[in-house]
């Protein structure tokens, strides 16, 4: 009985512990239920700071990254210029010893130079060559301006105003031989005994005037000339003569022209003849007015 008593109490009191067994152990478990949650809330909070922190962190490597690469294509650029450089250097060396070597020669030459440097003497006897060779220029140049201002005007003087003519024939003769040079004088008016200058079929002729516009003219078998009926005294013929004279006589001459006869009347072909006729006052070139050629014979032509 007693056994059985004890028992039950033994039971009870196991009951007893078991009870406060479980409601330790319920609480236990609470308590960890609570510390459990705390620690997971802790170390979620902790995983998003550090979710956090490695994104900035990953973008703060991005960022070193790029930085980087760009200190990365500094460093290439840096290395060419590097390399430009030193090839320019290496340029510059070698134009430098060249140049020294240039400087070296010149140098040398300067030298020679020196040694072959004229004295004052013949510096002074060059530069009195020198100023001779100028004088010398200077005077041809004078002597020559002067020579074409003589010749241009003996060009216009023999064209324009005085032409200067030589004879060639004896239709002339005796006031003007063959080979004679003389001047004449351009003019409008025209006398009786003048000595002209007149073309001709591309030829210029030399004659004297017998008869002006207006004037009769006649002549004899013996060679006397009658002018309006009066007979002319010519001192200058050596010999007179009818010559070649085939115009019907008297003879009128035309207006504005001149009738002309060569002082050589046997043989002159002049206005006697119709293959010269009477001259247009426009053809002339001009009256005689002296000879110049030969020297010993200048003379003025007077009548």
């Amino acid at each position: 009985m007693e056994n059985e008593l004890g028992k039950e109490e033994l039971k009870e009191e196991l009951k007893e512990e078991m009870q406060e067994l479980e409601t330790q152990t319920t609480e236990t478990a609470g308590e960890v239920a609570e510390v459990a949650e705390k620690e997971i809330e802790e170390v979620a909070e902790n995983t998003v700071e550090a979710a956090e922190e490695t994104e900035d962190v990953s973008e703060e490597t991005v960022e070193a990254a790029e930085e980087t690469e760009d200190v990365a294509e500094e460093t290439v650029e840096a290395i060419e210029e590097n390399e430009e450089a030193t090839a320019k250097e290496a340029e510059t060396a070698a134009t430098e010893d060249d140049t020294t070597e240039d400087v070296e020669d010149d140098f040398d030459d300067d030298e020679d130079s020196l040694q072959r440097f004229p004295t004052v003497e013949a510096i002074q006897e060059e530069l009195n060559h020198e100023r001779y060779k100028r004088r010398f220029r200077s005077v041809l140049r004078s002597t020559f301006f002067s020579l074409l201002v003589a010749a241009a005007i003996t060009v216009i003087l023999a064209v324009i105003v005085m032409p200067v003519l030589q004879i060639i024939g004896s239709s002339m003769a005796p006031t003007l031989e063959d080979g004679n040079i003389v001047l004449a004088i351009n003019g409008s008016k025209y006398k009786k005994g003048d000595v002209i200058a007149f073309y001709y079929n591309n030829n210029i002729l030399i004659k004297r005037v017998i008869g002006v516009s207006g004037d009769w003219i006649d002549i004899d078998e013996a060679g006397n000339v009658f002018v309006n009926g009066e007979w002319i005294d010519e001192p200058y013929l050596i010999e007179k003569s009818f010559g070649e004279t085939n115009i019907e006589l008297p003879y009128q001459v035309p207006e504005n022209r001149i009738f002309v006869m060569g002082d050589n009347r046997a043989v002159s072909i002049d206005s006697r003849n119709t293959a010269v006729g009477c001259i247009n006052k426009e053809m002339v070139v001009g009256r005689l007015l002296i000879r110049v050629w030969p020297l010993d014979n200048i003379s003025l032509f007077t009548h």
